[in-house]
């Protein structure tokens, strides 16, 4: 059974083809200094929840999948931090005492599905966050040229692996318009230091979801949005940039209208 987690299977790899952390400065204008836990859902090898830990917060690092979450430990560990981190599926989410953030990045939040799914998510987030508490995610816009299909044949970039080798990666994507999902499949050919060539392949699906759907879905669940983004760098929202950065903020009541610019 395909379980979505195909590209999550080899952490330095990962690592390597996801560097850097160009989100944590929009992140921390929003946090408060007062902030006790942040949760890093999805959390991945850690890429966001370290350097936010090494800031002064006290962080939770959540993820399904094990082996990113012992390489997290590992780096945790090497530069003495320390994080929690837990295996969780984030829709059975259930903490001890409710957090006073959130964060969730990397488009995590197209990684579920159906619309059920989340809004589900997005319930089960409120729920552990305290009274007032911030969420902050990121999801691709669904441009036309992101939704677009390509073809395996175009080369999307090139990078040495830990061996120094050359990793060239190609995509294949198609979009179903009904579901809003776009299927997506990796290849991977790397040129060996014996003149032969490997490849691999990991699919992974994603689900798209417009901004006034977003709003809504946001709405249903308690949450207030106060602001959104078109990338990290705070441009605005709209189809010559290429995600929705969400600033939203727990309801201190649920609420199933939409917001007054809906």
């Amino acid at each position: 059974m395909f379980d979505n987690m195909e590209e999550y299977t080899d952490p330095n790899r990962y690592d390597q083809e996801n560097q850097g952390h160009h989100e944590l400065a929009l992140i921390l204008q929003h946090l408060p200094k007062e902030a006790r836990t942040i949760v890093d859902l999805a959390c991945g090898t850690g890429r966001l929840t370290l350097p936010l830990a090494e800031a002064g917060y006290r962080m939770l690092g959540i993820d399904l999948q094990e082996g990113m979450l012992e390489a997290a430990k590992g780096k945790s560990a090497a530069r003495n931090l320390d994080i929690e981190w837990r295996q969780t599926d984030a829709l059975q989410l259930e903490l001890e005492q409710q957090a006073d953030a959130f964060v969730m990045v990397g488009n995590s939040f197209q990684h579920f599905l159906t619309q059920e799914e989340q809004l589900q998510l997005l319930t089960r987030i409120r729920q552990n966050l305290a009274p007032d508490g911030l969420l902050i995610f990121d999801l691709r816009f669904p441009s036309r040229n992101e939704l677009a299909q390509s073809s395996r044949e175009d080369l999307a970039y090139t990078y040495k692996d830990l061996l120094d080798q050359t990793c060239n990666v190609y995509y294949d994507s198609q979009y179903d318009p009904v579901t809003q999902i776009q299927h997506n499949t990796t290849y991977r050919m790397t040129e060996l230091r014996d003149g032969e060539h490997s490849t691999d392949e990991a699919r992974i699906h994603l689900r798209f979801t417009y901004p006034q759907e977003l709003k809504l879905l946001l709405a249903q669940a308690g949450l207030h949005l106060e602001a959104w983004y078109g990338s990290w760098n705070k441009d605005s929202i709209g189809e010559d940039h290429p995600s929705i950065v969400v600033v939203c903020r727990r309801e201190n009541k649920a609420h199933n209208h939409l917001p007054s610019n809906f």
